[in-house]
């Protein structure tokens, strides 16, 4: 990937940074607060609640190691790419059983499969020669 390839996606992948990193710590330790302002009942088990939020988080922390160096983290991305793409299908899912709690779900879903788009775009432009798709890897290559 040559460096202005890589540099062009640094932005993109500090918002993903952010996004996650806030989500994650948002959810992490004011999820009572913010399901109040929602005015939707949290879930029954908050540890599930938080095991998810830190999940989230931690994500946010892979994707800032992306946006410092973009070639060098690919795999990470991948990762992230099923990440988002699950919670896109189980929010679809919920969405669809009336399990959603609140329609801000769905909008983190929305907002969730513009990344996923990105990253797969991401990859697609990261590919090495071979058919490898992440640096490192031995798929389709030597």
């Amino acid at each position: 990937m040559g460096r202005g390839t890589e540099a062009s996606f640094r932005p993109f992948f500090l918002l993903a940074a952010v996004y996650d990193g806030l989500l994650g710590a948002g959810f992490l330790f004011f999820a009572g607060p913010i399901y109040a302002a929602l005015g939707a009942p949290p879930p029954a088990d908050p540890v599930y609640l938080r095991l998810i939020a830190a999940f989230v988080a931690v994500q946010g922390l892979g994707y800032a190691f992306v946006w410092r160096d973009p070639a060098r983290n690919a795999a990470v991305v991948a990762i992230g790419a099923v990440y988002k793409a699950a919670y896109v299908a189980v929010a679809l899912l919920a969405l669809g059983e009336g399990d959603l709690p609140h329609v801000a779900f769905a909008w983190f879903a929305a907002t969730d499969a513009l990344f996923l788009a990105g990253f797969l775009r991401f990859l697609r432009v990261a590919a090495v020669p071979g058919g490898a798709a992440v640096p490192g890897s031995t798929a389709g290559g030597a």
